[in-house]
This record gives C-alpha cells, sequence and structure tokens, in this order.
C-alpha cells in the first residue's frame, strides 16, 4: 500500500488494510502449498458400489418383506434411488474431497463444472421419457406396432433398430461427455462400436431364433 494512503487510514482509526493484505496473500500461499492427497481405490469403488446396494436393497426388500410393514417402508426409503444417491455424493464430498485437502472453493468450482456434461444427459434422458408417454397416451406407438407387425417386419430386427444408440440416445452423450469426445468423435466410436455390437448380437440372436423355430 502507498504509505501515504496508510497514513491517513491509521490517522483515521480504519482498519489496518496492509494487515488485511498479509493476512489474504498469507491465505493465498496456504491454498496454493496444500497438499491434496489421492484417495485409495477401494474408496472409490466402495463410493460407486454404495447407492447400486442401497437401491438393490430395497428392490429385494419391496419383493421378501411384508408390504407395509416397518422394515418394507425403511427398505424403501434407503432404498429410493433419490437418497441413495444423495448420500453418495454427500460421502464423496467428506470422503475425497474434505479428507483430501480440498476446500470450500474447490468442491463448489469442481460441482459446478460437473453440472455442464451431465445436464445434457439428464434433458436427453427427461425428454426420451416424455417423448415414450406421449406415445403411450396417444396410442401411437400401438399404431405404430400394429402398423409394423402387418407389414411382417420380424420382431428381433424390430428390436434391434429401436436399441441402436445414436444421438438421441442418453447413452451416446454419457460417452461422449464423460470421456471429453466431441460429437463427430462420438460418431465414429461410440456409435461404430455399438453398431457392430448390435449386428453381431442380432446376428446371434437370428440365428437362435431360426434353430429354436426348426427344432420347435
Amino acid at each position: 500500500m502507498i504509505p501515504e494512503v496508510a497514513q491517513k487510514y491509521a490517522d483515521a482509526d480504519a482498519v489496518d488494510l496492509s494487515a488485511v493484505e498479509r493476512a489474504q496473500a498469507e491465505s493465498d500461499r496456504t491454498t496454493t502449498t496444500r497438499t491434496i492427497r489421492k484417495p485409495h481405490a477401494v474408496t472409490v469403488i466402495s463410493l460407486i458400489l454404495r447407492p447400486i446396494l442401497m437401491i438393490a436393497a430395497g428392490t429385494i426388500g419391496d419383493i421378501l418383506v411384508e408390504p407395509e410393514t416397518t422394515a418394507s417402508k425403511v427398505l424403501s426409503f434407503i432404498g429410493a434411488p433419490t437418497f441413495a444417491l444423495l448420500v453418495a455424493t454427500i460421502l464423496a464430498m467428506y470422503l475425497l474431497g474434505i479428507r483430501h485437502g480440498w476446500g470450500k472453493h474447490d468442491l463448489s468450482d469442481l460441482m459446478d463444472a460437473a453440472l455442464a456434461p451431465a445436464a445434457i444427459v439428464v434433458f436427453v434422458t427427461g425428454a426420451g421419457g416424455v417423448f415414450a408417454r406421449v406415445l403411450t397416451e396417444s396410442g401411437i406407438g400401438d399404431a405404430v406396432s400394429g402398423l409394423l407387425t402387418n407389414a411382417g417386419v420380424p420382431i428381433v430386427i424390430l428390436a434391434f433398430l429401436i436399441a441402436l444408440s445414436h444421438i438421441n440416445d442418453s447413452g451416446f452423450w454419457i460417452a461422449t461427455k464423460f470421456l471429453g469426445l466431441s460429437v463427430g468423435g462420438g460418431r465414429k466410436t461410440w456409435t461404430v462400436m455399438c453398431t457392430v455390437a448390435g449386428f453381431l448380437g442380432m446376428a446371434l440372436i437370428t440365428i437362435a431364433w431360426f434353430v429354436n423355430a426348426a427344432v420347435s
């Protein structure tokens, strides 16, 4: 700070800005030099499996436990996907972030950056659900199904055509965004891989279908 300005602040009994600047500089040095340790693989894997196991517990509880009992309600609450993912997120913030030297601002920046690739996946998946609901409620799905059935299209080919993963599929966007690929790169890699795997799977299923029809 300029000495003349500092003297005027001192004469006016104002806040010692020099002390504030020194404290800020010390804070910046502490933030810059802190050590961020990498988490163990077991911790990462356990965090990934935790929501899956919680949801599985809820699903199994619905099958094995009597409905409307305390145990059934507890398992349903634990196995709710929203709750399971919330628990996993909070644990990840602590175990992978705070315990390994991440500050609140670092976690905030990381979560903000994570929203960008996830948002388009959520939007595409939600749009697909809305479109499916429209087809169901309007009866278009039944009309298209009847039209294809009357046209003699084999069900195995119809399922293959519907299941192809492309830019209107959330799987395509999950793969491209989290692998850091562009749309063109995703079409050259993910779409090609899914197409090859789809044709191979369709060929095997078609052979098995004809063999079963011949034996029957």
